[in-house]
């Protein structure tokens, strides 16, 4: 037998269920104006409400309580049924040295007469 759930029924589970994502969630992303709790991290990017932030786009931060664990470039790629999912053009960890910004290294210094 099928069930069928009438649509304010089905409105609200999914609002219940959203609300306990944000409380349950550990982690977050913050840019330059504000912060949102994020309610799924992937190796690719990171899942947040539709309904809450302005679009991001370009450097963020994601944080486990507060300390930054992740920092990278990331771009929208879809939005639906309330989500937003976002992708990492370029993240690294947070301790994390990018070759690019590595300091130089010095393998030969003159040493002064």
């Amino acid at each position: 037998m099928d069930a069928v759930i009438p649509s304010e029924m089905a409105g609200a589970i999914e609002s219940d269920r959203r609300a306990g994502a944000r409380r349950r969630s550990r982690y977050s992303v913050r840019w330059q104006d504000g912060e949102l709790p994020v309610l799924e991290l992937t190796a690719d990017g990171f899942v947040i409400e539709a309904d809450r932030p302005p679009p991001l786009r370009g450097f963020t931060d994601i944080f486990l309580g507060d300390e930054r664990v992740l920092h990278g470039l990331v771009m929208c790629t879809w939005a639906e049924n309330g989500l937003v999912g976002y992708e990492f053009k370029r993240g690294s960890a947070a301790n994390e040295v990018r070759p690019d910004h590595a300091p130089p290294t010095h393998s030969g210094l003159l040493t002064a007469r």
